[in-house]
């Protein structure tokens, strides 16, 4: 199973659609947690559909904060689902291990001693060793790894090659996370796609260059 958490920092912005279609395109996902949706259920609606999901659970903001929001597709047993503000759990039937188990997503404290009196693994992953950066430059720059995937001990005696990938996006200063379960049984499908109107424009050279000039 895939699944993919990410503190979209409001779900309201028109950059959220596009990073979700492009990470669903690229990894697949059954399942997705938002947090800080900082919208009402109707804009999850509309997410959900743009998207192409089929069920979701919501936990309504506070004022104008918080929110948090769980989409999965048809094809996920959900066998029970509880809510608090804090949290969505959802305990599904895993049909690729044969296995049922608690898929949680939280907002709440990052503390190492928090994570440790529960008891909880922290999944190997992939990618940038930071998932949130206050984007500014030079000295005043600070990254940290503020999201992660944890799992009980019984969850990774099942699920050791378990991954988590951090995936940078425009819409959100936290990066996604994206965990796969069983990575190796799927591979990931990824289509090359150009268009000769870009060979055509001025401009196309430019904006290449820019971008590989980049580090």
């Amino acid at each position: 199973m895939r699944v993919v958490a990410w503190n979209c920092r409001g779900a309201g912005s028109p950059l959220i659609i596009p990073q979700l279609k492009e990470v669903i395109r690229l990894h697949f996902p059954e399942v997705v947690f938002l947090s800080e949706t900082k919208n009402q259920k109707r804009v999850i609606d509309s997410i959900m559909k743009q998207i192409r999901f089929d069920h979701n659970v919501v936990v309504e903001l506070i004022g104008r904060a918080g929110g948090l929001a769980m989409m999965w597709k048809k094809e996920v047993k959900v066998l029970q689902l509880h809510t608090s503000e804090c949290s969505i759990k959802l305990k599904v039937y895993d049909e690729e291990v044969k296995e049922e188990w608690w898929c949680i997503g939280v907002y709440a404290s990052t503390d190492d001693a928090t994570r440790r009196k529960a008891n909880l693994v922290d999944i190997h992953f992939e990618g940038n060793p930071w998932t949130w950066s206050n984007q500014w430059e030079n000295e005043g720059e600070i990254k940290q790894r503020l999201n992660r995937c944890l799992s009980s001990t019984g969850w990774f005696q099942t699920f050791g090659d378990a991954i988590c990938k951090h995936v940078e996006n425009e819409a959100s200063d936290h990066s996604m996370l994206v965990l796969s379960t069983i990575p190796a049984q799927k591979k990931m499908k990824i289509r090359f796609v150009f268009d000769q109107v870009w060979a055509q424009s001025q401009e196309a050279e430019g904006v290449v260059r820019k971008a590989w000039a980049e580090p």
